[in-house]
C-alpha cells in the first residue's frame, strides 16, 4: 500500500503530535507498520524500560522512551509506505538524496533476509557471522558505489513529471487513521 509522500509525511506529522500528549498511544499506532520481529523487540525493550525506570522511581522519564521508538518506527513507515515517484514529482528530480535514504531500509532488509535465506538453504548456521558477514559487507560496499555514483551523475534537461494533489484511496485511509490516532490521544489525555 504505498501512499503519496505529502500523505505520509502529514500522518508521520499527526503521530508525532499524539506522542507529545500520549506517547503509549502513538507507540501502539507505530507497531502495525514494523515486522513482527522488530516489534517484538521494541515491545521487550519498552517493558525493561518501564522496570529499570520504576525501579529507580522514575516512571515520569517512560514517555520519553515510547516516544523514542515512536520516531524511529515512523521512519521506518515512512519508508515502507511512501511512494517514492511522487517524491520526484514534488522536487522536480532534484532529491535524490532524500528518495536514497528512504529506499534504502527496505532494500538492506529485503537483501538480508535473501542472503540469511540462501546460508540456511546451504546449511551455513545463522551464528556463523563470519560466515554471513561477507555477503552482508560486499552487498553494502557494492551499494555504497552505486549511490555514489547516482548521487554525483548530473543528468542533463528538466523533468516533467506530474504533481497529482488529488488524493487516492490509500493516501485517505492513511489520513484518516493518523486522524483517528490525533483524536484518540487526544480524547484520552483530556
Amino acid at each position: 500500500m504505498k501512499s503519496s509522500f505529502i500523505y505520509v509525511f502529514f500522518l508521520s506529522v499527526l503521530i508525532y503530535l499524539s506522542s507529545l500528549y500520549d506517547p503509549l498511544i502513538s507507540f501502539i499506532a507505530t507497531l502495525p507498520f514494523t515486522r513482527k520481529r522488530t516489534g517484538i523487540i521494541e515491545v521487550l525493550v519498552s517493558f525493561i524500560s518501564f522496570l529499570v525506570l520504576s525501579f529507580f522511581h522514575r516512571e515520569t522519564f517512560f514517555s520519553f522512551t515510547l516516544r523514542a521508538i515512536s520516531l524511529i518506527n515512523l521512519y521506518f513507515m515512512s519508508s515502507q509506505l511512501t511512494d517514492l515517484k511522487s517524491i520526484i514529482d514534488i522536487t522536480k528530480g532534484k532529491a535524490t538524496p532524500v528518495i536514497v535514504a528512504m529506499a534504502y531500509y527496505p532494500f538492506f532488509y529485503e537483501t538480508t533476509l535473501e542472503i540469511t535465506t540462501y546460508a540456511r538453504a546451504r546449511g551455513i548456521k545463522l551464528y556463523r557471522v563470519d560466515k554471513l558477514l561477507l555477503p552482508i559487507v560486499v552487498l553494502i560496499v557494492k551499494t555504497a558505489e552505486d549511490l555514489y555514483t547516482t548521487v554525483t551523475l548530473k543528468l542533463s534537461g528538466k523533468y516533467r513529471g506530474n504533481f497529482d494533489i488529488m488524493p487516492r484511496r490509500n493516501d485517505i485511509i492513511i489520513i484518516a487513521y493518523g486522524v483517528v490516532i490525533l483524536c484518540l490521544s487526544l480524547s484520552l489525555r483530556f
